[in-house]
């Protein structure tokens, strides 16, 4: 075990890593139709302990994020679906 006390100790310990940056990237932007403001989509890997996550933004405010996505198909499929619901108008 290593003698912390040792000042020749300091030289041998390994430095914290630098988290990772989050991988992410725009799906798609589209235009709300209840309310005529613009929406992006972007989808984000964070992780195999965590998944994708799904994060709708609001002009540049965030709007709403739905995570925990096994596979990016299925992240992408959700996201369609709410594209599809906000920009359609209920006849």
């Amino acid at each position: 075990m290593t003698d912390l006390h040792d000042p020749a100790a300091l030289w041998t310990v390994m430095p914290v890593g630098r988290c990772a940056q989050q991988a992410w990237e725009v799906l798609f932007e589209f235009v709300r139709v209840s309310d005529r403001q613009p929406m992006r989509c972007v989808l984000r890997f964070n992780g195999e302990g965590y998944g994708w996550e799904v994060i709708f933004y609001e002009q540049r405010a965030l709007f709403c994020g739905l995570g925990g996505f096994l596979t990016r198909a299925a992240a992408v499929e959700c996201a369609c679906l709410h594209r599809d619901m906000w920009s359609h108008r209920e006849e």
